[in-house]
């Protein structure tokens, strides 16, 4: 495209920066979507209820990745605005090792402990066989998924956001082609999407790392790395933000998943994993944009540019409430439709899925300025902000309302508490940002 990570930018020049990074997103969504897609009309319900119990525990590792790929993307990018590229090159060396022997650590602890760990997740005796034989298969491939998530962030800062999107196809549609094959013609059940997922993770992780392992010509390159721990525990702190944000979604699901199973029983958590597959492609297109944004503010910030700072603040903040108009209209309209393609097998549960969609979406109208607010901060390199906001937005204030709502209204109350603790940050979002408006001069 031409652009780079020093230029001047307008709304169009960002979304166009930005789009790979997004498009990155939005498929990896997409194919989670085809997965759910695939157990849910070819297994059923109970696999599908099976699944979304399950997945929090690999979703908490992931945010493993996200800490490490956030938090590095944009220390390694302030590195690069002060021209300091070998140095960069070899704190990626570590950020990759750290996060590889973590992942391999979660991965034993995971097959090991699954049964355990389904069932305090909220597992019935009915579902616990399904969730363990698809848990203990998809923790095979923590290592590399928790790469993938990095990866995702470090090649926007190598400026190749595009070698990101074509590493996510490749992966996704692998997935989409498994998923058939392994479930639909195979009939491997629940191992089938979990075996489809392991090889298209190992793709989406494994190939990037080839990459920078390989002579190029991008911004970054592994080099041998540099043993700095105080840089290593920066870089974990600064993206921890972007770890509550992951790891709080997980947690949360876990307490739906008990409220409904004693609201409503497996219809309720399968109704709730289809909303999740759902909105996730929602959600992903302001995620894919902060990721590519984060590091543009990383490096104007790190070259003491801050005009640039204050100008992509104001973009971004326009952008983001186009996009929580837009994704609450479209999600009111096809909220009947998206509900049929994942339980039209069965009408009941349909329409419990296209009644609780319809509630849920009214987050969408202000998610979008909590989280560019938290990664603002993360840009700029002050993690603690940054996790306050997002541990308030996605964990705090929904889990007070997920368990205090449905005593006043009923099972509405479950599919409410997602915009509830987004309204609430609101008023932690602004209080931080303009306490801390000069100091960080945007």
């Amino acid at each position: 495209m031409g652009i780079q990570l020093s230029d001047h930018f307008n709304i169009k020049r960002l979304v166009r920066f930005t789009l790979p990074t997004i498009g990155m997103m939005v498929f990896t969504s997409i194919y989670g979507v085809v997965d759910g897609l695939c157990v849910s009309n070819l297994i059923g319900k109970d696999a599908l209820a099976a699944v979304n119990i399950v997945m929090p525990f690999p979703l908490m590792c992931s945010s493993l990745g996200l800490m490490f790929g956030t938090g590095g993307a944009a220390y390694l990018s302030r590195l690069l605005g002060r021209g300091q590229q070998e140095r960069a090159n070899r704190l990626l060396s570590l950020i990759v090792l750290a996060s590889a022997t973590i992942g391999l650590i979660a991965t034993l602890a995971g097959i090991a402990y699954m049964p355990q760990l389904a069932r305090l997740m909220g597992a019935s005796e009915q579902l616990l066989p399904l969730c363990v034989v698809y848990g203990r298969t998809f923790m095979l491939c923590i290592i590399p998924y928790i790469l993938q998530n990095i990866f995702q962030s470090l090649l926007i800062t190598a400026e190749r956001p595009q070698l990101g999107l074509r590493f996510t196809l490749i992966a996704g549609l692998t997935n989409i082609v498994l998923d058939l094959l392994f479930i639909g013609v195979c009939g491997m059940g629940v191992a089938g999407a979990a075996w489809a997922t392991v090889v298209s993770c190992t793709i989406g992780g494994i190939g990037p790392l080839l990459y920078l392992l390989s002579p190029n010509k991008s911004l970054l390159r592994m080099r041998k790395p540099v043993w700095d721990w105080r840089a290593l525990l920066h870089i974990c702190f600064n993206g921890a933000s972007e770890m509550i944000t992951e790891l709080s979604v997980p947690l949360c699901s876990v307490l739906y998943n008990l409220q409904l199973m004693r609201l409503v029983g497996e219809d309720g958590v399968a109704a709730y994993g289809a909303i999740t597959y759902i909105a996730y492609i929602f959600i992903s297109i302001i995620l894919g944009y902060l990721t590519g944004l984060e590091n543009i503010i990383g490096y104007h910030y790190g070259a003491e540019n801050y005009a640039e700072v204050q100008n992509l603040r104001r973009k971004s903040l326009k952008l983001a409430g186009y996009f929580g108009a837009t994704a609450f209209v479209v999600a009111l309209l096809l909220a009947p439709w998206l509900a049929k393609l994942f339980v039209g097998y069965n009408a009941a549960l349909a329409t419990l899925t296209t009644h609780a969609f319809r509630i849920y979406s009214l987050a969408f109208l202000i998610m979008g300025i909590n989280a560019f607010t938290s990664s603002l901060f993360t840009a700029v390199g002050n993690g603690g902000i940054s996790g306050a906001i997002s541990f308030c937005r996605t964990f705090l204030f929904q889990a007070i309302a997920v368990v205090l709502l449905p005593a006043v209204a009923g099972v509405d109350g479950i599919w409410l508490s997602i915009f509830i603790g987004e309204f609430l940050c609101l008023g932690i979002s602004g209080w931080f940002y303009w306490r801390n408006k000069k100091r960080y001069n945007y």
